[in-house]
């Protein structure tokens, strides 16, 4: 009876937390503002006494975390933090807080160019305690959240999620579609990753991702998209009969980059983190859908002659029909349809590409884009319209500019 007792009152705890739309906020930062007050600048280191955590830990050669205007989800900042070899992390740790059995934890996670040469087997992105000291006990419910390459070390892209559940592993497939219409993890977008956890009423000695007996929750969500649930979750996994009782009282932002036999990547990679949530309650917000596409804005040869610069009015990407060859420019002298190759720029405003031959000075030059559904797109997936004859700016200081006249030439 006393066991029947305890377990309906443990229910009615889960029910009274995530009920009534109460919001129960332990931890909230848009990264906008230092801890006490201020303005982050631009490259700005951050650290445990201009920051709200508690503590910034890093190693492996992480270096500097900084505040950034590079990329952000919202606002003018976020959190970026390189990752230069394997084993490299950060743990950026939240305060402490009361005891609660129920745990919502939101972030958004932009990874910029280069990440999709060099993925890790596995990238964790955070880790939640039932300790107050942001350690593992051998008997303490604990998870870990990563980013899990199921293929080869072709890093081709991060394929899924492995909850780590102390030492067991739960993940989930390839059946999803995220705000990037892409079932992958891949860089130029702000992916939007929230898990709710709700401890179980008993202590079981059982597999937390396969045995349905319990009755803990855990659910996970990438850009409002449900991926992984489970009402019936083993948290507690321990022997039946002790007295410990876990609830979640501490956890940390970042994690650490994990090549394993994959190795080192092959340049520093940089990773960016926006407006990061914990509250004890279920306090999901839905984001309303973007559904207006990406507008071409200028174009720019440089003096070299051969440097294009092109500029979207948003951050765009490259999406999974994406080819070099739906671009093209058109000069007065130097021909028509003249190609172009691709450099740098995915997930940001600009791309810089290189033209396949030199513009002179002086020469009238227009810009084409045809390409296909899922070609350049923005973040939310909206794709770019087709360009027909865009402006472009020549500043190409290469040659004599065809519109100069030779005169006061002699020949004797």
């Amino acid at each position: 009876m006393k066991k029947l007792f305890s377990c309906i009152l443990a229910i009615i705890t889960v029910l009274l937390l995530t009920s009534n739309g109460n919001t129960l906020e332990i931890f909230s930062w848009d990264v906008e503002t230092k801890s006490p007050s201020g303005t982050p600048t631009n490259g700005e280191t951050l650290t445990t006494g201009n920051s709200p955590f508690t503590d910034v830990n890093t190693y492996g050669g992480v270096g500097t975390i900084t505040y950034s205007s590079d990329h952000a989800y919202s606002g003018n900042f976020s959190i970026r933090i390189p990752y230069p070899g394997n084993e490299a992390g950060v743990e950026l740790k939240v305060p402490a807080f009361s005891a609660t059995g129920s745990l919502f934890v939101r972030k958004y996670e932009y990874y910029s160019s280069h990440w999709e040469d060099d993925w890790p087997l596995g990238l964790k992105i955070g880790r939640w305690f039932t300790t107050s000291n942001y350690t593992r006990c051998s008997s303490c419910p604990y998870v870990s959240e990563k980013w899990w390459n199921s293929g080869s070390c072709d890093g081709a892209a991060i394929e899924g999620t492995n909850y780590a559940i102390k030492d067991q592993d739960c993940k989930w497939s390839l059946d999803y579609t995220f705000g990037n219409d892409l079932n992958y993890i891949r860089p130029g977008h702000w992916y939007k990753v929230e898990i709710w956890m709700v401890m179980d009423s008993q202590a079981n000695n059982v597999n937390a991702c396969t045995d349905a007996i319990c009755d803990g929750v855990m659910k996970m969500w990438i850009d409002d998209v449900l991926v992984y649930s489970s009402e019936n979750f083993c948290w507690h996994r321990i022997p039946d009969g002790t007295t410990t009782d876990f609830n979640w009282e501490s956890g940390w932002f970042g994690g650490n980059y994990s090549g394993s036999t994959c190795g080192n990547p092959s340049e520093t990679l940089y990773r960016y983190i926006d407006d990061v949530y914990v509250s004890s309650t279920l306090d999901r917000e839905v984001d309303p859908p973007d559904t207006t596409p990406p507008e071409f804005s200028s174009a720019t040869i440089e003096t070299n002659g051969t440097t294009l610069e092109v500029v979207f009015n948003e951050p765009v990407t490259n999406g999974v029909s994406y080819d070099i060859s739906h671009w093209d420019i058109d000069c007065s002298s130097s021909g028509s349809d003249i190609s172009i190759s691709y450099e740098s720029g995915v997930g940001t405003t600009t791309f810089i590409t290189t033209i396949s031959k030199t513009i002179m000075q002086g020469e009238t030059c227009d810009i084409d884009f045809n390409g296909t559904a899922n070609s350049v797109e923005d973040l939310s997936g909206n794709d770019l319209a087709a360009i027909v004859s865009g402006s472009i700016t020549n500043n190409s200081a290469q040659g004599p500019s065809e519109l100069s006249d030779i005169t006061g030439i002699q020949i004797k």
